[in-house]
């Protein structure tokens, strides 16, 4: 969902939902899979200095903001983060436990001493293959190994609304093509 209306998709609830939990004024954010998306520009809109990080080109700009055309897995980083985002990205990442890798070698090293990493995921029935993977309780915490679950909070669509739920109402819960349920977390160190 690239530079276009986002009021029928997840978006509309992860956006708000990290905004709500970022919990900082003008720090250091990195965000993953940040290419064509204007969420790094509304951050450095906020003051935050932000450096998005995708495999894709970013054609946008911001005083705040700069973008970085990199692999997660190659590139180096010159700084450390007060918060990392990863807005419907974690899903994407790799192969096999690709993700669980990026979270504990490239993501954990990243963080300031009181970092935070915020992220949004399908979540349902366990499905690790393509197009996305979606997330269930144990491949989530899975994903949480190491970190501090300090808010997790879960939303499904129902008919054209974005609505709070338990979490345990949608594992079973299969998500195809379509994005239906998402969970959203903010993890500590």
């Amino acid at each position: 969902v690239f530079l276009q209306d986002i009021s029928h998709c997840e978006r509309i609830v992860e956006y708000g939902w990290i905004l709500e939990n970022l919990c900082i004024n003008g720090g250091d954010i990195l965000d993953v899979g940040s290419c064509q998306t204007y969420f790094p520009i509304m951050l450095g809109g906020l003051g935050h200095k932000v450096v998005g990080v995708d495999k894709e080109a970013s054609f946008l700009g911001h005083p705040n903001v700069s973008f970085e055309r990199a692999n997660i897995f190659t590139y180096t980083f010159r700084q450390k983060f007060d918060r990392v985002t990863l807005i419907s990205t974690i899903e994407h990442i790799g192969e096999g436990n690709d993700d669980v890798d990026m979270m504990q070698e490239i993501i954990k090293p990243l963080l300031k001493p009181e970092g935070k990493v915020l992220i949004t995921t399908p979540y349902g029935k366990l499905r690790i293959n393509s197009p996305f993977r979606v997330y269930d309780k144990e491949r989530l915490l899975k994903l949480c190994e190491g970190y501090k679950i300090e808010k997790e909070d879960y939303f499904a669509q129902v008919g054209s609304c974005w609505v709070p739920v338990q979490g345990d109402v949608l594992k079973n819960q299969i998500i195809d093509e379509r994005v239906s349920s998402i969970v959203c977390l903010k993890l500590g160190i």
